[in-house]
């Protein structure tokens, strides 16, 4: 308020025109956003260097969050605005988590379907099993099992029903638990795997991996551990969402409000956000299916988006997904540079 008053006496008295006053709190924008990154950067740093008493600072990032949200709400900032509600929603204007925040100790990955899109290769081994790095033989599913182990998700469970046998030889000596769904008699889909699976979970909420993804875990900065902090338990689910533009994917899968709910774009519009197969999900979110039914997750997202329980996290690190061909050249080099 004083600096309001200021600013409006120095503008009667040198006679400024309205165009001051905004070029002004542009100016006072740009300094709290660089601020924000100051502070993005601190909480960043790696271990070994920590920032000197956090928590008498921390406090600062909700304050200088609160003054941009202020600004933002004017009308000469509009295409600013329209960019933050993209790309920095309300829910994540705020104090960043601790880096100790522990993850979730349980985790699943998908791996029990069938790569049609990288035929032949997948007609004799399932798609996550591809070696994809020949001098240190590297598949999508080791990466992402050691990866899991290492952030701390320490009782894994892998579905398997294409090739099994495969799966099972590939994987006896990684310490994870397989779910064998070649005893059903029809395709459970990705949402009747995880019900087959459920009871290893205990009914607490736990990661959710498709097995043809992966991403680069920065040395300062652990995704799983952001996801277990802002996960809430009402939530059904919470899902990893990348700007579409990042990607080289032409249609996405989500939009998200402003308060990070998840929701479908309207018929005939592309969604701003794609799925990254990465997720925390709760066992309620699986409540409407039988086992041994076939179900697909997209038709639970569905369900879960009408109730407004399915919620998103915007990620906007390394990321890559092994869907057809021309994926493998470019996950082989992520593996290379990352793993």
């Amino acid at each position: 308020a004083v600096k309001k008053e200021c600013m409006e006496h120095y503008a009667t008295q040198m006679n400024c025109d309205e165009n001051f006053m905004r070029h002004a709190e542009t100016l006072s924008l740009q300094n709290l956003l660089r601020m924000a990154g100051l502070f993005a950067s601190v909480d960043r740093r790696a271990p070994e260097t920590p920032c000197r008493n956090p928590s008498k600072q921390i406090w600062r990032v909700k304050q200088i969050w609160r003054d941009i949200n202020r600004y933002l709400t004017k009308n000469h900032h509009k295409p600013l605005r329209e960019w933050f509600h993209h790309y920095v929603p309300e829910y994540a204007r705020a104090a960043p988590p601790t880096l100790s925040v522990p993850v979730l100790p349980r985790g699943m990955i998908l791996a029990a379907g069938k790569g049609m899109r990288l035929r032949p290769v997948t007609r004799w081994i399932p798609k996550p099993l591809i070696c994809l790095r020949m001098d240190k033989p590297r598949s999508v599913l080791a990466c992402l099992v050691a990866q899991c182990k290492k952030l701390g998700v320490t009782r894994i469970i892998i579905n398997t029903r294409h090739r099994s046998d495969v799966m099972h030889r590939h994987t006896r000596n990684w310490r994870v638990t397989l779910s064998d769904e070649s005893g059903y008699k029809n395709d459970l889909q990705s949402g009747g795997g995880v019900v087959a699976a459920l009871d290893f979970f205990a009914g607490e909420p736990f990661y959710l991996f498709n097995g043809d993804s992966l991403w680069h875990e920065e040395k300062m900065f652990s995704l799983l551990s952001l996801l277990a902090a802002r996960y809430e338990p009402s939530m059904d689910g919470l899902l990893v969402l990348m700007p579409r533009i990042q990607t080289n994917t032409r249609k996405g899968d989500f939009n998200l409000t402003p308060d990070g709910r998840v929701m479908r774009p309207a018929k005939g519009q592309t969604a701003d956000y794609v799925f990254c197969g990465i997720q925390i999900v709760h066992p309620r979110l699986f409540a409407p299916v039988t086992k041994g039914e076939p179900c697909r997750l997209n038709d639970l997202y569905d369900d879960s988006v009408a109730r407004n329980c399915l919620h998103g996290l915007v990620f906007d690190g390394g990321w890559r997904h092994l869907s057809g061909l021309r994926d493998l050249w470019r996950m082989r080099q992520f593996i290379r540079r990352h793993f």
